[in-house]
């Protein structure tokens, strides 16, 4: 019986290239389908790890794509405190492929929630989106 894994190589499986493999045969290089260059924009978007992967694509030169950066009147420690740059945009962090997928419709227009709260004065969205600012994020 056929499927669409069945023709994949043998280093797309853990059992066939990882755990059937002799260690001084394992190769753990292959070949990626595409390459990033410096001058792509990269954005992230995910908890703690994505949050390394910034900081290293920034220090490494790469175009760290963050279209909603900190005003220019306020102190670095604060901007960080508000999120500025820790992801490509102040999302907060994202835990779930679900929560991804919402917060892409959100942006893109295909979905919108009226939903927020204001509270120790941030504004709080069922996404948990926080803002410093006095005006709701929505």
């Amino acid at each position: 019986m056929s499927n669409p894994y069945s023709s994949l190589p043998d280093h797309c499986f853990w059992s066939r290239g990882v755990t059937w493999v002799h260690p001084a045969q394992m190769d753990p290089m292959s070949r990626a389908p595409f390459m990033i260059s410096a001058s792509d924009k990269v954005a992230t978007m995910g908890s703690c790890f994505a949050q390394h992967i910034s900081r290293r694509l920034q220090a490494s030169g790469f175009n760290y794509f963050v279209p909603e950066a900190a005003p220019a009147s306020l102190p670095a420690a604060e901007a960080k405190a508000a999120n500025y740059g820790v992801f490509s945009a102040r999302y907060g962090n994202i835990y779930t492929v679900r929560q991804a997928v919402q917060l892409f419709d959100r942006a893109f227009g295909h979905a919108t929630f009226d939903e927020a709260w204001e509270r120790d004065d941030r504004w709080w969205t069922p996404f948990g989106r926080r803002s410093t600012r006095r005006a709701s994020p929505i």
